[in-house]
């Protein structure tokens, strides 16, 4: 390699190396990207300890989604994601105070759970 070269190849690495001390700065113990922008959500904020989970359901229940997003669009708010909405629905189960007393099945459970509703 000539001597140019090897410039043009420092002077990368050097660039390289100030952007990652640039972008790995701390400031009291959290990491500063000061040139990240920083957007503000227009729907509902999002916990920091959240975990991912797969879940299946059927093609109805997505059809269901679709449409109660739509819906919300239409009377003057936001189309939420599924994740908000299944996440909604885990909170108000939440609060129920279900008797889960003898259940064997999906559809005992769907049972146990609409009674804690009409209660509620």
């Amino acid at each position: 390699m000539t001597g140019v070269k090897r410039r043009r190849i420092n002077n990368v690495l050097d660039k390289f190396i100030l952007l990652w001390h640039y972008f790995n700065q701390t400031t009291d113990g959290e990491r500063g990207y000061s040139m990240v922008k920083d957007y503000k959500r227009f729907r509902s904020e999002v916990k920091k300890s959240l975990h991912k989970v797969t879940i299946t359901i059927p093609g109805e229940a997505l059809d269901w989604f679709y449409e109660l997003s739509k819906m919300m669009k239409k009377k003057k708010g936001y189309k939420l994601p599924r994740s908000y909405i299944i996440r909604s629905l885990i909170n108000v189960c939440m609060k129920l105070d279900i008797n889960v007393e003898g259940v064997k099945t999906e559809e005992d459970l769907e049972e146990k759970i609409l009674r804690a509703i009409k209660k509620y």
